[in-house]
């Protein structure tokens, strides 16, 4: 499941951790993404009219930060100092890097490590040198942005194909989805070791002349700072030229340049406001990434507590400077620009329509061919981690496909097909299998039937067949699964974490409802742990999962108001997992494990006061009939479940079915992920109201108990049904959901809130 790059199986992991205390520190001048060489001119910054410079939030890491997880010191009495080579000193970013990252790491370390932040054109050099003068210890720690070095090493510029990605959070997610692999290509390359991510603003073009119809563009001469840039000016019929960042102001004035493309605020700092006259843009999801590298030699230098704290304050700073660019650099790059006088506008129906087709058809083909061919390692991560994020994929022959929608950050169509889908071989077999729904009658289950089995015996030409059954209609219990699938007597079964947790705790992970702080986090959590979990599942069930399967928030269907903790009290209430178990617990209710099917007669009878399941689900089984109160929902409580072959079963495909089946999986992943958010999730409200049901949120008093327990009981049970806090689980969860969620887990087994 993993890439190969130069060689290599991709998957490196580095923690990341939030900070407990919030600052404000005011960014100084802020400059371009761009910009080779040059400093700022002078009286850059809220001068000529300007507005100021947008306040930024600096987080400081406290002893509690992450909850007794970070690295505690060690050495003593050493000391170290590196020069730390930003693209501009004047650039926010590199501001940020001063301001916070460069202070903490020397209080963490008790001032035995110091960097000290120079620049690109203090030292003369230009950015497509850097990965060479990391490599030969030349430079001690400096950014690699792959606008610079992409001539030498095009694979990084699979973060910065502007002009593909849908949305701004595409962008981010596929930042995210690349990130362990652009790492491990920086070490590889380099031979140093990457230290964190950095973010500059979306993109814009400054120009003196209107730019709104397409022949505008005609014979512009239009500064650009990357391969990807000039591509896309010259399908606009402009004529890109790299000009160092410093020199742009002069070349306006001067008109040598009709126009210049940088981040909205850094242009604003350099006063190109005062040289052009229209702002256009922002080019949708231009966020630039780069990655701060430290040389061998320097990083071999430090002992290995410095170095993990290093790595620890670096991670502090990604989260940092990405809160600070959505919340703070991209609004200014507009606001700030207009009070100083610029005229913004979003680029023309015309040249965006334009600006898609130069994206498909020469920037993603260039690039294919830089990196060495469809069938290169880039190609192959692109197509495995980009294309279902951004809705565009690389075809066999270089050429580029839109898919039929895209992840913003998580959609599809339900006819959307991978343009680098595998090719059918196998001709004249026949294969049938069962597939165990774990209720034949809920959303979930009807769009497998709907869409996924469909849509795997067209792509395999009737060869595979699926017939839907479901848990009550085989007479087995949701806690059987992982043996059934295990023993090779499911063939194809919903696994579901709330039903088996009792036997494999660490799949309850991802559905720890109360700890998510909304259904974005719930959502980012899951596809954090993916991979790992599809890695637990088929250690343990010998089997092979084929997709993930969502169903809606939760909500409380009751017979009486539940508005207070106090009317709780005493409450019997159907719950389908020990998660839920020990919430109910906390409120003083007695969670009762009652199988589905059988609710609906547990609620009309009386044995039941309640029942605990999605919004969808219940109006499915009629409970609107039996209750009269809808309360919730849980705070990013998706249920998350996976779908898995039997490893007998999964062993008679061939290869080029197997594959199918995965992508047909992942298409029906991204399709259910569009439904539940669109759709399902929605619907579980209105129709339970349509049909009589009152809805009531949990109030203030309920949702802070809820918090309360979350914290107190569920994390900690959770902690000692892993195994303890050394647990394998635990550190997944430390490494990749505390981040997340705000929460993280102390050595003591306890759980601690870190700051957002």
């Amino acid at each position: 499941m993993y890439p190969r790059i130069n060689g290599v199986f991709s998957r490196v992991g580095m923690g990341k951790y939030l900070m407990a205390a919030m600052l404000g520190v005011l960014i100084g001048a802020l400059a371009a993404c761009g910009g080779g060489g040059g400093d700022a001119p002078a009286g850059s910054g809220d001068s000529g009219g300007g507005a100021a410079a947008p306040e930024s939030t600096a987080m400081v890491a406290a002893t509690v930060a992450t909850g007794g997880g970070e690295t505690q010191l060690q050495s003593q009495g050493q000391s170290f100092e590196f020069q730390l080579v930003c693209i501009n000193r004047s650039v926010a970013a590199c501001e940020l890097v001063n301001s916070f990252f460069v202070p903490e790491v020397a209080k963490r370390t008790d001032g035995q490590l110091q960097f000290v932040i120079s620049s690109f054109p203090e030292l003369g050099i230009a950015g497509g040198d850097t990965l060479r003068l990391v490599e030969d210890n030349t430079l001690e720690v400096a950014e690699i942005y792959s606008g610079y070095v992409g001539g030498d090493l095009p694979l990084l510029d699979i973060g910065n194909l502007w002009g593909l990605s849908p949305s701004e959070e595409a962008h981010l997610e596929l930042s995210d989805a690349i990130h362990e692999d652009l790492i491990q290509v920086l070490k590889e390359t380099t031979g140093g070791q990457p230290i964190m991510r950095q973010y500059y603003p979306n993109q814009f073009i400054f120009s003196r002349d209107e730019l709104d119809a397409l022949e505008q563009f005609d014979g512009k001469q239009i500064r650009q700072h990357s391969t990807i840039l000039g591509d896309l000016l010259a399908g606009l019929g402009a004529e890109g030229q790299f000009v160092a960042f410093a020199d742009v102001y002069t070349a306006l004035e001067r008109g040598v340049l009709d126009g210049g493309v940088t981040g909205g605020e850094p242009g604003h700092s350099q006063r190109w406001y005062e040289v052009t006259d229209y702002l256009y843009g922002p080019i949708v999801g231009s966020v630039a990434v780069a990655y701060y590298t430290m040389s061998s030699d320097s990083w071999n230098k430090l002992p290995p507590d410095l170095q993990q704290i290093t790595l620890e304050v670096g991670s502090e700073y990604e989260e940092l400077a990405r809160k600070t660019l959505i919340e703070d650099w991209n609004p200014f790059s507009v606001s700030a620009n207009v009070d100083a006088g610029m005229i913004h506008r979003p680029f023309s129906d015309e040249v965006q329509s334009k600006m898609r087709e130069v994206a498909l058809e020469v920037i993603l083909p260039n690039w294919v061919e830089r990196t060495g061919g469809p069938n290169s390692d880039a190609v192959q991560l692109f197509n495995e981690k980009v294309a279902p994020i951004i809705g565009v994929a690389v075809n066999p022959d270089g050429t580029a496909k839109e898919l039929d929608g895209a992840m913003m950050p998580a959609a599809a169509s339900s006819d959307a097909t991978m343009a680098s889908q595998t090719q059918l071989v196998t001709q004249g077999e026949s294969f049938e299998f069962q597939m165990t729904c774990i209720n034949r009658t809920v959303a979930p289950c009807e769009l497998l039937t709907n869409f996924f089995i469909p849509e795997v015996a067209e792509r395999t030409n009737g060869q595979v067949q699926l017939e839907v059954s479901s848990y009550p209609e085989l007479g087995i219990a949701g806690p059987d699964t992982l043996r059934l699938v295990g023993d090779n007597t499911l063939e194809l079964s919903i696994i579901y974490s709330g039903y088996v947790g009792g036997d494999l705790p660490i799949l309850d992970i991802g559905n720890l409802w109360g700890l998510s702080p909304s259904e974005e986090a719930h959502l980012a959590l899951a596809d954090a742990i993916d991979e790992d979990l599809i890695a637990v599942l088929q250690d343990t069930t010998g089997g092979q999962p084929i997709l993930r399967q969502y169903y809606p928030n939760q909500f409380l269907f009751s017979r009486d108001t539940l508005r207070t903790v106090a009317d709780f009290e005493g409450k019997k209430i159907r719950q389908h997992s020990t998660v839920l178990g020990d919430l109910l617990a906390g409120l003083g209710a007695e969670g009762q494990f009652v199988a589905f099917a059988d609710v609906y007669t547990s609620l009309e009878r009386g044995v039941m006061d309640a029942g605990v399941t999605a919004g969808e689900a219940g109006y499915s089984q009629r409970w609107y009939e039996v209750t009269d109160y809808l309360t919730g929902p849980i705070v990013g409580s998706v249920a998350v479940a996976y779908l898995v072959m039997s490893g007998d079963r999964w062993d008679t495909l061939p290869p080029d079915i197997q594959q199918i089946m995965l992508e047909v999986g992942k298409e029906y992943d991204d399709l259910a992920r569009k439904t539940l958010i669109e759709e399902w999730n929605p619907f579980s409200i209105s129709a339970n109201v349509e049909v009589g049901m009152i809805h009531e949120p949990f109030s203030d008093e309920v949702q802070a108990r809820m918090r309360e327990i979350a914290l107190d009981v569920i994390l900690p049970n959770w902690v000692e049904r892993t195994g303890g806090p050394d647990s394998d689980a635990v550190k997944l969860y430390n490494e990749k959901v505390a981040s997340i969620l705000g929460v993280i887990i102390n050595p003591d087994g306890s759980a601690s809130e870190t700051a957002p």
